[in-house]
């Protein structure tokens, strides 16, 4: 929707895979939590379509990446990634949370963002005072990290008894998840 308020429609299949190198390529995360936007390097950068044609890419370079942390720049109410992060190792027992805070692991495609590595690890130190990541691990391929970790998961024979049948969902519908031993609320 950045692009969309300069005349530009990424709205197909190919659209996606268009934004998605475009995100490898020149989006950039801002490395510090509270810079300015005033101070944003937003000279606007070419970026060539598939097609061929060349659009030039400003301020949406960071802003996209911004809303990971800041979803309020797109007009949302919700928690940033960092905050997502830290109500998860709030719920975490003591002794696990203190390793979970030092070695975080970032996975999924909106990772290859330039400097977000470094904007998570100061946003989490600013969220649990005296604590600095040592590691934040991002694979090479972290695209897919989710999709291997969901196959080696289903792969297991323990796996099956949480699985949902058609039959099951036709009969009780979306409250056959909360039958699944694999439901947990």
């Amino acid at each position: 929707s950045l692009l969309a308020k300069r005349g530009y429609s990424f709205a197909t299949s190919a659209g996606h895979e268009t934004v998605r190198l475009m995100k490898e390529k020149i989006q950039l995360c801002c490395p510090q939590k509270h810079q300015k936007e005033e101070s944003w390097d937003i000279r606007e950068v070419p970026f060539q379509l598939p097609d061929g044609e060349v659009i030039n890419v400003g301020r949406e370079r960071y802003e996209c990446a911004e809303a990971l942390f800041n979803p309020s720049v797109m007009g949302l109410s919700h928690p940033g990634l960092h905050e997502i992060a830290a109500e998860a190792l709030r719920k975490t027992p003591l002794d696990c949370s203190r390793n979970l805070k030092c070695n975080i692991v970032l996975c999924g495609g909106n990772t290859y963002y330039s400097g977000v590595r470094e904007r998570m690890a100061d946003e989490i130190s600013a969220l649990f005072p005296g604590t600095r990541p040592r590691k934040i691990i991002s694979s090479p391929d972290r695209r897919h990290s989710t999709f291997i970790g969901g196959s080696m998961i289903t792969s297991l024979s323990s796996f099956q008894s949480w699985w949902i049948t058609a039959d099951m969902y036709n009969e009780y519908g979306p409250h056959a998840l909360m039958r699944s031993p694999g439901f947990y609320m």
